[in-house]
């Protein structure tokens, strides 16, 4: 009977699910965002409103003091529709400037999809001081500047590197003749929408803007230099007495120098969950199920989305807790995009918690950084786990996808009749899995000793996924059973995990070889169905993991 009300349980999980991530997708969002986060007074920039997926119409900017809209905006469409799906955006572009300093918000704009008013999110950008006599060496017609954002930064931290020309010719080109050796320092060229201006200096009419930006990330503290770079510009000339035709002449120039401070951050009062990040930082938390049974494991997704060098921050540590044990985490996904003109890293980590005994625990997500603007550690807290541990034995009751999780908020509404369709597609599979769970729930456990608690979570989950004939999701299990077997047995860590290391180790313990080429062919197969889109037999590698892990447990 227990058994059946745990079934009846996953069902109404799995139909709540059903009902609310199909939805999701379909939530209409304006996008703003603006071609660079940090200006100077005066300094025109780019904003632009996206609507993915729709076409918008009377799109209204809102009214912000001091930000200036120049002209109307460019438009662009891109639309096309495949097998009846739809797929494009349409983009509105403006030119716009801040006349004072200050750090602003600028506020959500709003437009019409097909009768019904969207709104988008606020865009926050920070304007600093024109100085008048940062050109007061300039000297002839063209010439070239480097520029860093900061000035000085943090170890760690996002800075934009740019190279300007300033011209009052007829420029029609302008690219790198030499590039600097850059050293200590990780570069990354960076797309940004291009917008130039018209300014004074001394008395003299200058037309100027960027030739290529970088994402730059010091790879050291103390003193950073960077060495001129050449440029080479080509400008028109008229032709004499023909004012039809011109020559196009061509001179290359250096610019300036840049020498930067690079700081070491505070080694006071950093958080115990700090892993890192420097700059600005976002995280998402979720559980795959809200109650688990003692020998089961609960898997929690984390994603953090931040501007920092990724190479420095890691997942975060958790809390110490009696009773709870937490793995070390797998790194699922990560990716990168541009926003706003600066690059934000997403990373996404997975960890494995098992529970020693029953009862109610609370685990508190925590993810800590460095903000070089506050100059101090924050850390951000998410919304607790709330966790009941039950006695038994058995799979997860619910187990989520969550390895999309998505980093922006969601908004649920009503659901269309192919879900309805889903949901009793679901239900009838689970009827399927209950049944054929009852009969062989006990094949797994029976087979490995109670010390290969570990193992047994993923050999389990493999043992379903061979039921149902996922290949892919069934060697993800064998190799996440290798590794979290092998880790716990012998304490090692995630950055040493190699099978390099794997293999010096064995020879350590003076593991015989037979286990050692077992090991290797195991390792080998899962490589080849998750990389090489191979099939090899599922059966035959679940019984020969079960063996090696069962002969692993009685070597020392």
């Amino acid at each position: 009977m227990s058994e059946l009300l745990l079934f009846i349980r996953f069902i109404w999980i799995v139909v709540f699910i059903g009902l609310y991530l199909p939805v999701q997708s379909q939530t209409v969002l304006l996008k703003a965002e603006v071609s660079n986060v940090s200006v100077e007074a005066g300094e025109p920039f780019k904003l632009m409103y996206t609507m993915e997926n729709r076409e918008m119409e009377n799109i209204s900017i809102p009214q912000l003091a001091g930000l200036q809209i120049s002209g109307r905006p460019s438009v662009e469409t891109s639309m096309s529709i495949v097998n009846g799906k739809r797929s494009g955006f349409m983009r509105y572009t403006y030119t716009a400037a801040f006349e004072k300093e200050g750090n602003y918000t600028i506020p959500p704009a709003t437009a019409f999809v097909k009768g019904k008013k969207v709104m988008s999110n606020s865009v926050k950008i920070k304007v600093s001081a024109s100085s008048p006599d940062k050109h007061k060496d300039v000297k002839g017609e063209v010439f070239f500047k480097a520029k860093l954002k900061p000035e000085k930064m943090y170890l760690g931290q996002q800075a934009l590197l740019s190279y300007d020309i300033f011209t009052s010719k007829n420029v029609v080109n302008a690219e790198f003749s030499k590039v600097p050796k850059f050293e200590h320092v990780y570069l990354k060229p960076v797309d940004i929408p291009v917008t130039g201006r018209n300014i004074v200096i001394n008395h003299k009419n200058y037309y100027t803007q960027s030739i290529q930006t970088f994402h730059l990330y010091a790879q050291k503290t103390g003193k950073l230099k960077l060495e001129k770079a050449y440029i080479t510009y080509k400008y028109e000339i008229p032709v004499s007495g023909n004012p039809f035709f011109s020559d196009v002449k061509s001179e290359t120039y250096a610019t300036n120098e840049l020498v930067t401070d690079v700081l070491p951050l505070p080694t006071q009062n950093v958080p115990y969950s700090f892993s890192g990040g420097v700059g600005d930082f976002f995280i998402k938390t979720s559980a795959d199920k809200k109650t688990v049974t003692l020998n089961d494991a609960l898997k929690i997704v984390m994603v953090i989305k931040g501007d920092g060098d990724p190479k420095y921050w890691k997942a975060p540590r958790w809390d110490s807790l009696k009773n709870v044990e937490f793995y070390e985490p797998n790194l699922l996904r990560e990716e990168s995009i541009v926003e706003n003109g600066r690059e934000f890293h997403t990373k996404v980590f997975e960890y494995i918690v098992q529970f020693d005994k029953p009862g109610s625990f609370i685990l508190k997500p925590k993810f800590s950084y460095f903000s070089p603007e506050d100059k101090k550690y924050v850390t951000l807290e998410e919304q607790a786990i709330n966790v009941e541990v039950v006695p038994g034995n058995g799979a997860p009751l619910a187990e989520n996808d969550t390895s999309d999780v998505d980093i922006t908020d969601q908004k649920s509404g009503f659901f269309p009749v192919p879900v309805i369709l889903g949901i009793l597609s679901v239900f009838l599979a689970g009827l399927g899995y209950f049944l054929f769970r009852k009969k062989k729930s006990k094949e797994v456990s029976e087979t490995l000793k109670p010390a290969d608690e570990v193992a047994k979570i993923f050999l389990r989950k493999a043992k379903l996924h061979e039921h149902k004939g996922e290949n892919r999701l069934f060697f993800e299990e064998i190799s996440y059973a290798m590794t979290h077997y092998i880790k716990q047995k012998y304490g090692i860590q995630n950055d040493t995990f190699d099978k390099e290391n794997i293999i010096d180790l064995f020879k350590e313990k003076n593991i015989p070889e037979s286990l050692i080429s077992t090991f290797l062919k195991i390792y080998a197969t899962c490589e080849f169905a998750l990389f090489a889109g191979q099939k090899p037999e599922m059966k035959d590698i679940l019984e020969v993991t079960m063996t090696w892990i069962g002969d692993m447990e009685r070597e020392k």
